[in-house]
């Protein structure tokens, strides 16, 4: 589909004329005609504008310039190599599979979780009777606007996350911990992963002499501890700002999983592959009920470390 017939199909779908699809990206109806029967290209200020005015995301108006079955095959076959994809055949239809094994590569992992974004919107549009389905308009444009309305949940999830940990750390009145070495961050960890708050580990290798580390929680769990685990989960976030005092780089995001949407925390650094491994390690002990007692961590010569030799060298 060009990008022309994209801008009809959207436009159609926002029951807009060309005339007043025009007016709102202050053009005359005649270009948008142009655009769409694809005699004139829209540049690319002018095409954000476009996918602005019709909601919808700039990404679903991009040129994939896929004409024959051999332009499928490749992409498939970058799919293939890239992320592992599988086909299949079973009573003569054929199936392309995605191990789930990818939710554990940092770098590949947004695929599942695209896929499942997906996943369940056609659960819901499988949902409706055929006569709804012939007149719904609601799963073309949520294609059109992914991953807007995605992220603007992730976005809400996570400002109820931050609020409500903003005002427990206002209101604690224990005392902050020390947060010097690696070993009192790990102590942090010990007590949340003590307490069930659940935390997904990953490494990121961004290049030579760069690294990135990625704490993930769940959302909902975050929003249902009582005071008690609140305060292990405040203490994180008093050790994240630590850290960003140090000079080291702290960013928040979010993704969702399976309807669940989970906030993370993104530490780069040099050196975070080391506390990622550790920390890993003691998740396992706790798992395992093998951890007699925190002191086992000093066996690492890195427990020690000062916080601030996580920055660049």
């Amino acid at each position: 589909m060009t990008i022309g017939e994209k801008i009809r199909m959207a436009r159609r779908l926002r029951d807009y004329t060309q005339a007043e699809l025009g007016r709102m990206v202050k053009l005359p109806g005649d270009m948008i005609r142009k655009y769409e029967n694809d005699v004139r290209t829209p540049k690319a200020d002018r095409l954000a504008m476009i996918a602005e005015k019709l909601e919808i995301d700039i990404s679903s108006l991009s040129d994939i310039n896929i004409t024959s079955v051999e332009d499928i095959l490749h992409v498939l076959f970058e799919l293939e190599d890239s992320y592992g994809m599988t086909i299949e055949k079973n009573n003569g239809s054929y199936n392309l599979k995605f191990d789930k094994s990818l939710l554990e590569d940092a770098d590949k992992r947004n695929l599942i979780y695209a896929l499942d974004s997906w996943y369940e919107y056609i659960k819901i549009s499988e949902s409706l009777s055929t006569t709804e389905k012939d007149n719904d308009k609601e799963y073309p444009i949520w294609k059109m606007r992914y991953p807007l309305d995605k992220k603007t949940n992730e976005t809400k999830q996570v400002a109820l996350v931050h609020d409500k940990y903003t005002k427990i750390n206002k209101t604690i009145n224990t005392e902050k911990p020390d947060i010097i070495t690696f070993k009192d961050i790990i102590i942090i960890f010990e007590k949340m992963l003590k307490a069930g708050i659940q935390i997904d580990f990953f490494i990121e290798h961004l290049g030579v002499g760069q690294g990135l580390g990625i704490f993930c929680f769940n959302n909902s769990q975050l929003l249902s501890l009582d005071d008690t685990n609140a305060i292990k989960f405040a203490n994180f976030i008093y050790a994240m700002d630590k850290l960003n005092e140090y000079g080291i780089t702290i960013q928040q995001g979010a993704y969702t999983f399976e309807s669940d949407t989970y906030t993370e925390y993104y530490v780069y650094s040099s050196q975070i592959s080391t506390m990622i491994l550790t920390l890993k390690e003691l998740q396992q002990w706790i798992k395992e009920n093998s951890l007699e007692e925190l002191e086992n961590l000093c066996k690492y010569k890195d427990a020690l470390m000062p916080v601030t030799s996580l920055l660049y060298n």
